[in-house]
């Protein structure tokens, strides 16, 4: 995923042109200790008002690389979570979803990623 649309501020211009009931998806590949992933929520956190996080339960163990999905929406419920977890849950290979506090204690500590982060780098 390119760095320029990791940030605050590329997620900011993203919420701005969805419909209020719009949902943003994002594709997240990482390793572990997903690092870059918790970023990517912490920074989701701090423009949309609902974030949950679909993944392999074998990835969120540390136990491999992979990818994740992360879901945004501009209002608070705004996700179908239950329906999402269900889904996952009975896949052939059961994934997790991570919304509300199962995710903060996922994104717990990590910094959201800044147009201003990014150049440091």
């Amino acid at each position: 995923m390119p760095r320029h649309v990791t940030s605050v501020e590329f997620a900011a211009e993203v919420a701005r042109t969805l419909r209020p009931d719009g949902v943003y998806l994002v594709n997240v590949t990482d390793l572990p200790p997903l690092a870059f992933s918790r970023a990517q929520v912490a920074t989701l956190r701090t423009v949309f008002a609902d974030v949950c996080l679909v993944a392999d339960r074998r990835m969120l163990r540390g136990r491999r690389y992979g990818n994740l999905v992360l879901a945004a929406g501009l209002r608070p419920g705004r996700l179908p979570v239950r329906r999402l977890a269900a889904r996952v849950a009975a896949d052939p290979l059961p994934g997790a979803v991570l919304h509300g506090p199962s995710l903060d204690a996922f994104v717990s500590g990590a910094q959201p990623t800044t147009d201003a982060t990014l150049a440091e780098r």
